[in-house]
């Protein structure tokens, strides 16, 4: 059974994310669930170079570059993600699952660490979901990874630790 979830989640000092989830669960038994997950997701983020050093003066336009990284810029990634669920029911209406998920991304603005325009985020979430009525409620610790694989330079990625909220209901 296909499931929506619209996520709100909870913003950060420099992150916002906005994700619809869908997934559709593959096989389950009183166990385990194991389920197909597509997110596509808009996400907000303010970024400034704290450290004007982390650029070297070997590297071209140097000067330019720590003023234009050291000052506050608005990023817009757009991304989508898919993955796998694997979900352990704990009661008829609560479940913990752990999901993994690796997509592409654009980035609109570029920044020290990562090049504008095409790059990777990669998830890694444990989750608990509680069930009432025909909502399901979620809360979700996960860590994300953005990078463009060598693509393009720079390619340092960066890494963020997130908790996000939603709620689910079949479609």
């Amino acid at each position: 059974m296909p499931y929506f979830i619209l996520w709100n989640i909870l913003r950060t000092v420099i992150n916002s994310y906005n994700k619809i989830h869908f997934n559709y669960i593959i096989k389950g038994d009183k166990d385990f669930k194991y389920e197909l997950l597509l997110q596509p997701e808009l996400n907000f983020a303010t970024h400034q170079l704290l450290n004007i050093y982390f650029i070297q003066p070997s590297e071209q336009n140097y000067i330019e570059k720590r003023e234009t990284y050291a000052k506050k810029r608005n990023i817009k990634e757009y991304v989508l993600n898919a993955g796998f669920i694997i979900r352990k029911p704990i009661s008829k209406t609560s479940s913990i699952y752990l999901l993994g998920s690796i997509g592409s991304m654009i980035m609109d603005k570029d920044a020290e660490r990562l090049s504008k325009g095409f790059a990777f985020s990669n998830v890694l979430a444990l989750g608990f979901s509680l069930k009432m009525d025909k909502i399901t409620f979620d809360i979700r610790p996960s860590i994300r990874h953005v990078s463009n694989a060598g693509f393009q330079s720079p390619n340092l990625g960066f890494n963020t630790k997130n908790i996000e909220f939603g709620f689910s209901f079949p479609i």
